[in-house]
């Protein structure tokens, strides 16, 4: 059984689209949400109409006996919630069990294998997704998740997912697809998130394309790995990835509209502003966004109060 931790986007279309193929549990933050997933299944739109029969749980109840069960854990939460997510869980996952790790940032897995207190395998979402209701999620652009071809320990019962409608595939250049997933991330997440657009206006639009470049420069300039795609192979990405996902409205843009405190911006641009600091750098067009979100944020919060 593949336990998804998580009820967002992700977490609601991966189950949806893997339970095809292998049974699967989600555990989610509340017993709504998984009373009404039990009860309802899965939704998905978009690219593709169907309702999946997923079977879920809220994380304080019934977890236990879930996780001893597993025989995989993805995890699906936004950065920011990764402590308070896993660390209840982690007496209860089986150390035999492999735990994989789709969430932004620099090193998700670092953080997920802290609270877990075990090693923690990491993987890219490319599919882009958002979530209408507790159990309807919008697919909105065709993806995978792809992760090393060299995953300690192998993948086990993940294996049966490789050729789902949202695939799992392992790929031998895994590092670079870190640091251009990351780029993509500094660019459309925040350029999106404020300007309240789907990914794809973001290329159609001059303002935001030229502001996203900006973005891809900046990020080159911090960190030599990502040096790896050289401006015209970002540029490409950058139209890829909005076009793709055109219809897509990006997590950040999904928290502001539901008005959280929180969005996934430190780990982001935040993590770029931090890191340019460090060499002495500056990156005026990373450090305005990031600080343009935290302010929308704590603007759009105070407006729900």
């Amino acid at each position: 059984m593949i336990v998804v931790v998580g009820g967002g986007a992700v977490g609601l279309l991966l189950a949806a689209t893997w339970v095809a193929r292998a049974p699967v549990t989600v555990l989610v933050r509340t017993r709504g949400q998984a009373a009404r997933i039990s009860r309802c299944g899965i939704a998905v739109c978009g690219l593709a109409r169907r309702t999946a029969g997923v079977r879920a749980a809220a994380a304080d109840r019934g977890a236990h006996a879930i996780l001893r069960a597993a025989d995989a854990v993805v995890v699906c939460v936004k950065t920011y919630s990764t402590v308070a997510a896993l660390r209840p869980l982690r007496a209860m996952i089986p150390r035999s069990c492999p735990v994989l790790t789709v969430q932004n940032g620099l090193h998700p897995e670092r953080v997920a294998a802290r609270a877990l207190g075990r090693p923690v395998i990491r993987g890219i979402v490319t599919a882009g997704a958002f979530r209408l209701s507790p159990n309807r999620v919008c697919w909105a652009g065709r993806g995978e998740v792809v992760v090393p071809a060299d995953c300690p320990g192998g993948l086990g019962v993940l294996s049966a997912v490789c050729d789902a409608d949202v695939p799992l595939r392992p790929v031998e250049d895994f590092e670079r697809r870190v640091w251009e997933k990351f780029a993509m991330n500094c660019v459309i997440n925040p350029i999106g998130a404020l300007a309240d657009v789907p990914n794809g206006e973001i290329w159609r639009r001059p303002a935001l394309r030229r502001m996203g470049l900006q973005v891809l420069r900046e990020v080159r300039e911090v960190f030599p790995q990502a040096e790896s795609f050289p401006a015209p192979v970002g540029a490409r990405l950058f139209r890829e990835v909005c076009v793709r996902t055109a219809s897509n409205s990006n997590s950040m843009l999904q928290d502001l509209r539901a008005g959280s405190r929180l969005t996934e911006i430190r780990d982001l641009n935040g993590a770029v502003v931090a890191a340019a600091r460090r060499r002495r750098l500056s990156v005026p067009v990373n450090e305005t966004l990031a600080a343009l979100v935290a302010a929308r944020a704590a603007t759009v919060c105070s407006q729900r109060l």
